[in-house]
C-alpha cells in the first residue's frame, strides 16, 4: 500500500479539486482516502462528503459520511440539502431529525432545504416544528428567504391559515413572499384571496413580478373577473417587454379565454411571435369551455400542422370537445394517438376525459371498454362511466357500477348518489334506494347536499312512497323548483291528482312560477282528477306564459286535459288553436272523441289525420280500435286490421293485439277475435279478458269457462274485469250457484277484493233469478257512491216477478240513503 500523504496535503489537493471543479478528481481522491482510512478524521472527511455533494455523487457522500468519526455540522447540512435536490424529501427528513439532537442551532440553508422537503411530503407537522425551532432561533427577523421558504412549504401542505400567519409575522416582504401566498391562495381555489393580496401588494409598493402575473391572471379567470383581469393586463402593458414572455401571454389567453372573451384570446395569441404548447392549449381550452368545439378542434389541427405536439392538457381539452359536439371519429382519432404515446397508462386524467367523452357520444361499449383497460382510476374515472349510463337511461348499468365500485373501496361522492338514485327511481327499485338513502345518512350529507336531498324526495316519488317523498320534501332547507317538480310528478304518476294540485297550488303560493314539466305535471293530474275548475286557472296560466306558441308538448297536454275531462268541445277549440299538430295531439283528441262515446267523430278524426299527413302510432291504433268498437264499426275496424297487418304493429306491440280482440269482441265476431288471440306472440290478462268478455256477452257461458280454466293452466293470474266478465256470463244464464262460486273464488282464492262493478253483477245474477232478499241484503253491506244503481237494478227486478213487498222494502232503504242521484228513480217508482 502507498504511503498516506499527510492530512494537510490531502486537504490542499481537496481544496484545489473544489475551486477548479474537478469532480473526477474529487470522485477518485475520495475513493483513495477511503481505502487508507484517512476519511475518518473528521477534517478530510467532513470536506469530502460536502464536494461529494456539491459534485451530485449522494450515494459516495453517504457512505463517506457514515465513516467519519465526527460529522461536522456543515456535512450534515449538505447531505440535507444534497437529499432535497435529489427529491429524496424522506432521507432529508431522517437525516435531520437526527441531525437536530446533534446541533442546537441549524444554519438557515438547513432550514430552507427541510421546509422544501416537508413541502415535498405535504408533511405540516413536522413543517409546523420546524417552523417553531425558526422562531425559538430568532431566525424570521433576520432572513426574509427563510420567510418565503416558509410561506411555500405551509402552502404546498394546503394549510393557508398557517401561511398568512407566517406571512403577517414577516418584519420585511418581498415579491416572493407576495407571490407564494398569492399562487397558494389560487391553487386553492380561494381566487377573491388572492386579489385581494394582490392589490394589497401594491399598496405597499411591491412591484409584481412574472411568476406573480402568471399566478393573479389564473385567479381572475377562476373567480371569472374580467374587468380585474382587463386592469392587470393594462399594467402589462405598461411594464413593457412582459407581453413578450410566453409564460404570461399563456396567462393571458387562458384568462380570456375562460371568462368567454374568446375573441380577445384570440387577437393575443395571433400576436405571439412564438407560440407553444401551453398558449395553443390556453385557447383550444376556453374556446371547448365556451361551447365553440368545432373553433377548438380547429386550433388542435392547426396546432398539428405547425410541428406543435400536444400534451396532456390538450388531449383533455380536445376530448371535452368532442363530447360537447358528439365528434366521436375525431374522439377516436385522439384515443388512438393516446394509445401509441402511451399516455393512458401513466395520465389518470386523460383516461377520465376519454370515458367522459365516449359517454357523452353515446357510445357506452367503447366508454366501458376503456374503463376497463385503464391502469389507473379515480373516483373521476367510475363517475364519468356511471354518469354517461344514467344519462342514457341504462339505470341497470348504472347500479352495477355503484355496487362494483363499492366492493374496490372507492368512497361515493355527491355525484354517484344523484346519479344512483335517478336510476332507482326510473327501476322502481325502493330498496336499493333506501339502502343507498341509509349510506347518505350515515355519510352526514343527507341534510347539508340539497342536490342529495331532491335526489332522494324524486326517488322515493318515482317508487311510488309518497308519504316517505313527502316527508323529506318538508324537511328540505330550500323548496326550489327541482324539488317541487320531483313531487308533483310522482303523485301524477300514481294517480293522487287532487295530491298533484294542491302541491302545485301551493308552489304559486310560495312565487314558484311553474315551468313546462310542472304544467305537463299538473294537465295530466286534472285530467286523471277530474278536476275541471282547476283545468282552468290552468289554461289560463299557459296563456299568460305564452307556450301553447312554441310548446307542442304543452298544447298536446292541454287538448289531452280537456279530452279526458269529457270537454271535448274545449279540446276541439283548443286543438285547432295550436300553431301546429303532431300524431300526440291528434291521438289525445281521438282519445277523447272514443272514450266519450263519439265514434264517429273519432273516426272523422282518423281520416283527418292521415289526410294531414300523420301517420298512426300504436296509441293511436289503440284509440281507433276502441272506437269502431264502441259504435259496431266492423268495416272501419277491420280496415285498420289490415293497415297493422302492413305495419307488422300486431307483432310488435301488445296493446294493439289487446283492442284489436276486445273490437272484434264487442262486435260478437268472436272467431276473428279468437284468430287474433292465436297468432298473438305474448299473451297477458287483458289479452284473455277481452276474449271471455265477448263470449259474456253473447251469454255464452260454457266458452267464457273453458277460456278461464285455459288461462289459469298457461299461468295467467285473473284480475277484477276477468271475474266480472265471468258473473256477467252467470248472470245472462242464471247460473246462480256458479256465480256465488266465482264471487267467493274471486277474494278466497286470488286474493281480489270485490268493488261496486263486481257487487252489481252479482246484484245483477241474483235478482234476474228472483233472489230479491239476497240481493237486498248484499246492496245493504255494499256502502259506496253506486248504491243508487244497485237499488235501481232490484226495482227493476221487482217489477219483473212483481214482487210488491220486497219493491217496497227496496224503495225503503234506498230512501234511506238520502242520494241526489237516485231521485229520478224515486220518481219512476212513486206511483208503482
Amino acid at each position: 500500500m502507498p504511503p498516506v500523504p499527510a492530512l494537510e496535503k490531502l486537504a490542499l489537493i481537496l481544496r484545489s479539486c473544489q475551486k477548479q471543479k474537478g469532480f473526477v478528481h474529487i470522485l477518485r481522491l475520495s475513493r483513495y482516502v477511503s481505502s487508507t482510512g484517512v476519511v475518518a478524521h473528521a477534517s478530510v472527511g467532513n470536506n469530502m462528503v460536502s464536494s461529494l455533494v456539491e459534485s451530485q455523487c449522494l450515494d459516495i457522500a453517504n457512505e463517506v459520511f457514515n465513516r467519519v468519526a465526527y460529522p461536522s455540522e456543515s456535512s450534515w447540512s449538505s447531505l440535507i440539502i444534497g437529499s432535497v435536490r435529489s427529491k429524496l424529501a424522506k432521507q432529508a427528513v431522517t437525516l435531520y431529525e437526527t441531525y437536530k439532537c446533534t446541533f442546537s442551532r441549524p444554519s438557515v440553508f438547513t432550514f430552507v432545504a427541510i421546509l422544501k422537503a416537508c413541502a415535498d411530503l405535504e408533511n405540516a407537522k413536522l413543517g409546523s416544528r420546524v417552523h417553531d425551532r425558526i422562531v425559538e432561533n430568532g431566525l424570521l427577523e433576520k432572513n426574509v428567504f427563510l420567510g418565503n421558504a416558509l410561506i411555500h412549504m405551509y402552502v404546498k401542505c394546503g394549510v393557508l391559515s398557517k401561511a398568512k400567519e407566517a406571512f403577517d409575522t414577516l418584519p420585511k416582504r418581498d415579491v416572493i413572499s407576495w407571490t407564494a401566498l398569492i399562487t397558494g391562495y389560487v391553487e386553492h381555489e380561494q381566487g377573491e384571496k388572492a386579489i385581494h393580496c394582490y392589490d394589497q401588494m401594491h399598496r405597499e409598493g411591491v412591484s409584481p413580478n412574472s411568476v406573480t402575473f402568471v399566478s393573479i391572471l389564473k385567479a381572475c379567470s377562476k373567480v371569472g373577473l374580467i374587468e380585474q383581469g382587463q386592469k392587470i393586463h393594462s399594467e402589462i402593458a405598461r411594464r413593457g417587454g412582459l407581453d413578450a414572455d410566453i409564460a404570461i401571454s399563456s396567462a393571458l389567453v387562458d384568462m380570456y379565454a375562460k371568462v368567454g372573451a374568446t375573441e380577445k384570446a384570440q387577437e393575443i395569441f395571433d400576436n405571439l411571435q412564438a407560440r407553444n404548447v401551453v398558449v395553443w392549449t390556453a385557447l383550444i381550452g376556453g374556446f371547448a369551455k365556451d361551447g365553440s368545439a368545432e373553433k377548438a378542434l380547429a386550433f388542435y389541427e392547426q396546432m398539428q400542422l405547425e410541428g406543435v405536439s400536444p400534451n396532456s392538457v390538450t388531449y383533455l381539452c380536445c376530448l371535452k370537445a368532442c363530447g360537447i359536439i358528439g365528434e366521436i371519429d375525431k374522439g377516436k382519432e385522439i384515443h388512438d394517438e393516446l394509445i401509441l404515446k402511451k399516455i393512458l397508462k401513466t395520465d389518470v386524467n386523460v383516461g377520465n376525459a376519454l370515458v367522459d367523452m365516449y359517454s357523452k357520444c353515446g357510445c357506452l361499449l367503447e366508454a366501458q371498454h376503456v374503463f376497463d383497460n385503464l391502469p389507473l382510476r379515480n373516483m373521476i374515472t367510475w363517475n364519468s362511466l356511471i354518469t354517461g349510463y344514467a344519462d342514457f337511461d341504462y339505470a341497470d348499468e348504472v347500479l352495477s357500477c355503484y355496487h362494483e365500485m363499492c366492493c374496490q373501496g372507492m368512497i361515493p361522492d355527491e355525484i354517484t348518489f344523484v346519479c344512483t338514485l335517478r336510476s332507482c327511481g326510473k327501476l322502481e327499485a325502493l330498496e336499493q334506494g333506501r339502502e343507498i338513502h341509509a349510506e347518505i345518512a350515515r355519510r352526514g350529507l343527507e341534510q347539508s347536499n340539497q342536490a342529495l336531498c331532491v335526489g332522494l324526495v324524486d326517488m322515493y316519488a318515482k317508487c311510488g312512497s309518497l308519504l316517505k317523498a313527502h316527508e323529506l320534501f318538508d324537511k328540505l332547507q330550500e323548496r326550489d323548483m327541482v324539488a317541487w317538480t320531483a313531487l308533483i310528478t310522482g303523485y301524477t304518476k300514481y294517480d293522487y291528482g287532487e295530491e298533484a294540485l294542491r302541491c302545485f297550488e301551493q308552489m304559486q303560493l310560495e312565487g314558484y312560477s311553474s315551468d313546462s314539466v310542472t304544467l305537463l305535471c299538473s294537465l295530466k293530474a286534472c285530467g286523471r282528477a277530474g278536476a275541471v275548475e282547476q283545468a282552468g286557472s290552468l289554461h289560463a296560466e299557459i296563456a299568460r306564459q305564452g307556450l301553447l306558441d312554441h310548446d307542442q308538448n304543452i298544447g298536446n297536454a292541454l287538448v289531452d286535459m280537456y279530452a279526458k275531462l269529457g270537454l271535448l268541445s274545449k279540446a276541439q277549440e283548443v286543438f285547432d288553436k295550436l300553431p301546429y299538430h303532431d300524431v300526440v295531439s291528434w291521438t289525445a283528441l281521438i282519445a277523447g272523441y272514443a272514450k266519450d262515446g263519439q265514434g264517429k267523430k273519432a273516426l272523422k278524426c282518423y281520416d283527418e289525420m292521415q289526410l294531414d299527413g300523420f301517420s298512426p302510432d300504436p296509441a293511436t291504433y289503440v284509440c281507433i280500435l276502441n272506437a269502431c268498437a264502441s259504435i259496431g264499426a266492423i268495416e272501419q275496424g277491420k280496415e285498420v286490421h289490415v293497415q297493422l297487418g302492413r305495419n307488422g304493429l300486431l307483432e310488435k306491440d301488445l296493446n294493439i293485439g289487446n283492442a284489436l280482440i276486445d273490437m272484434y269482441a264487442k262486435c260478437g265476431l268472436m272467431e276473428k277475435a279468437r284468430e287474433v288471440f292465436g297468432n298473438l306472440d305474448v299473451r297477458d290478462v287483458v289479452s284473455w279478458t277481452a276474449l271471455i268478455a265477448g263470449y259474456a256477452k253473447l251469454g255464452k257461458s260454457v266458452d267464457v269457462f273453458s277460456m278461464f280454466e285455459r288461462m289459469i293452466t298457461e299461468g295467467e293470474r285473473p284480475d277484477l274485469v276477468t271475474f266480472t266478465s265471468i258473473m256477467s256470463a252467470c248472470s245472462h244464464t242464471g247460473l246462480v250457484d256458479s256465480g256465488q262460486a266465482w264471487f267467493e273464488a274471486m277474494s278466497k282464492e286470488y286474493g281480489l277484493n270485490a268493488t261496486a262493478q263486481q257487487v252489481f253483477s252479482m246484484v245483477d245474477l241474483l235478482s234476474r233469478a228472483g233472489y230479491l232478499d239476497q240481493a237486498i241484503k248484499m246492496v245493504k253491506n255494499m256502502k259506496s257512491d253506486t248504491d243508487c244503481v244497485l237499488w235501481h237494478s232490484l226495482l227493476n227486478a221487482c217489477q219483473k216477478w212483481g214482487n210488491v213487498e220486497i219493491a217496497r222494502k227496496a224503495f225503503k232503504q234506498a230512501m234511506q240513503e238520502e242520494e241526489p242521484a237516485c231521485d229520478s228513480v224515486f220518481d219512476y217508482y212513486a206511483g208503482t
